[in-house]
C-alpha cells in the first residue's frame, strides 16, 4: 500500500470575519462541516493557536489548545496519521461533543489558519482598538510644574486585553510554509 495522496483531501477554510468590542469572529470549515468561533480578548486564544500550529508543523503526534468563549469552550486537536496527514477535530470542550472532524493535509491546514490570521490582522476588518491592550507610555508633568518629578508611567487608554495581532508572527511557520 502506498501513501495516501494528501493533496486530494478536502480543504480547511478559516475565515476571520470581524473585530468588535473585544471579540473576533471566525469560522472553520472542511467540506460540509463548519464551526463558528468567537474569540474573546479576555482569554485571547491566538498566541496558543500559533503554538498549536507550530506543533503540527513539527510533526507532533497529538497536540491541542482550548479556546474559552466566555462560557462555551472549544478544543482544537490534531492527531498525526500514518500518511503524514492529520485528523483535525474541534469539539465542545465542556460537553465533549465533536463539532468538526476530518482528515486533512497538515501543511494546508496550518496555512489556512496561520495565513488567514495574518491576512486578517493586516486587513481593514481588524480594528486594533477593538481588540488589543492599548497601553501607552506617558511622561509626568515637566520639572518645575507641579509637585511631581518627571516620571514615566503607563496609562491604559483602551479597555481590551488581546495581543497585538499584527505582531503575532512565527518564524517557524513562515519558513515551514515556504
Amino acid at each position: 500500500m502506498g501513501r495516501k495522496n494528501t493533496d486530494a483531501m478536502e480543504q480547511v477554510n478559516v475565515i476571520f470575519k470581524e473585530c468588535e468590542a473585544g471579540w473576533i469572529l471566525f469560522a472553520v470549515s472542511v467540506g460540509l462541516q463548519s464551526v463558528k468561533c468567537r474569540a474573546t480578548h479576555v482569554w485571547d486564544p491566538f498566541p496558543q493557536m500559533v503554538v498549536w500550529l507550530e506543533s503540527i508543523a513539527a510533526d507532533a503526534q497529538t497536540c491541542s489548545f482550548r479556546m474559552e468563549e466566555e462560557g462555551p469552550e472549544k478544543e482544537f486537536m490534531a492527531f498525526r496519521c500514518a500518511d503524514g496527514s492529520i485528523r483535525l477535530m474541534i469539539q465542545d470542550a465542556i460537553a465533549h461533543r465533536v463539532l468538526l472532524e476530518a482528515q486533512v493535509n497538515a501543511r494546508q491546514c496550518v496555512s489556512a489558519f496561520y495565513k488567514n490570521l495574518r491576512s486578517f490582522a493586516e486587513s481593514p476588518a481588524y480594528v486594533p482598538r477593538q481588540w488589543e491592550d492599548q497601553t501607552e507610555s506617558m511622561i509626568g508633568p515637566p520639572a518645575g510644574e507641579g509637585t511631581l518629578s518627571p516620571k514615566f508611567s503607563r496609562t491604559r487608554v483602551g479597555s481590551y486585553g488581546g495581543c497585538h495581532l499584527r505582531d503575532l508572527a512565527s518564524d517557524k511557520l513562515e519558513s515551514w510554509l515556504d
